[in-house]
């Protein structure tokens, strides 16, 4: 936000913020996630076939005034939608140039058609596989009655993904920014298993930051991915994520300046601000 940008500092080291999170992610994984803070984490790191972007305007909302966001490109650069004649709707999807891992490796299509095969298996267990029961097949292989090869998604080529769905869903390129959706890379995750995320080295994403630390319930560093394609446009370096639960104590140090935001304050504090 404007206010946050305002308030983060220059060290010399880039420009950085720290910012404070309740508790530790419940998983760091997009597809497993299910919680705000992991979808916070997930928007940073990662991005999907669509994206939010801000508008730069603010809305007021039930809790507070905020930046309005609209639905743009992400990973992808356009699509098609045909519809088909059994009553199915086909999407094309077109990616970038230029869009890679934080390894460095291109983002491929290939890697949307694993994750998304791996989002419906009922071996995954994820909460928001039912975010695909449009996709032909997700729910026959989420009832087990599948394989989730059979899932409608294909990459047909490095660069063009495809999408079956069973019927028009006005909502569908809402789903397609949203962190479930979001790729992940098939090797790492095939050599290091549940464990994946839990290591910067093999924590590799293809957002705007990168994980450079994770020390549990202490913080969480990230640090602007020069691999990204619109790395020039990400105004922050480094952002660190301290883990504080006691609301006092973040109160105390968003006074003493060792945060920079603070978006909880105890009730008892309110006159103090």
């Amino acid at each position: 936000s404007a206010d946050a940008e305002q308030t983060a500092t220059n060290d010399g080291d880039g420009f950085n913020i720290t910012v404070n999170f309740a508790s530790e992610p419940m998983t760091m994984d997009p597809a497993l996630n299910s919680s705000v803070d992991g979808a916070v984490m997930a928007n940073h790191l990662f991005e999907g076939l669509m994206k939010w972007e801000s508008t730069g305007e603010e809305v007021e909302g039930s809790d507070g005034t905020c930046d309005s966001a609209k639905l743009t490109y992400g990973q992808a650069e356009s699509y098609d939608k045909t519809a088909n004649d059994d009553g199915t709707v086909t999407y094309t999807f077109h990616l970038r140039d230029g869009i890679k891992w934080s390894d460095g490796k291109d983002v491929t299509a290939g890697d949307f058609e694993y994750s998304w095969k791996r989002l419906v298996s009922p071996d995954t267990a994820a909460d928001y596989n039912y975010m695909l029961d449009c996709v032909v097949n997700a729910n026959e292989i989420m009832a087990g009655e599948k394989d989730p090869s059979e899932l409608a998604v294909k990459a047909v080529d490095d660069k063009t993904f495809e999408v079956t769905l069973t019927t028009d869903l006005p909502y569908f390129e809402e789903l397609c920014a949203f962190p479930a959706m979001m790729p992940v890379r098939k090797d790492i995750i095939e050599a290091n298993g549940d464990q994946w995320t839990f290591d910067p080295s093999t924590y590799i994403s293809n957002g705007p930051y990168k994980l450079t630390e994770w020390t549990h319930n202490s913080q969480i560093v990230m640090a602007k991915n020069e691999n990204y394609y619109d790395a020039d446009k990400i105004s922050m370096d480094k952002i660190t994520r301290l883990i504080i639960s006691d609301s006092n104590t973040r109160a105390s140090m968003f006074d003493n300046g060792e945060i920079d935001v603070n978006v909880s304050v105890p009730a008892s504090l309110k006159d103090n601000y």
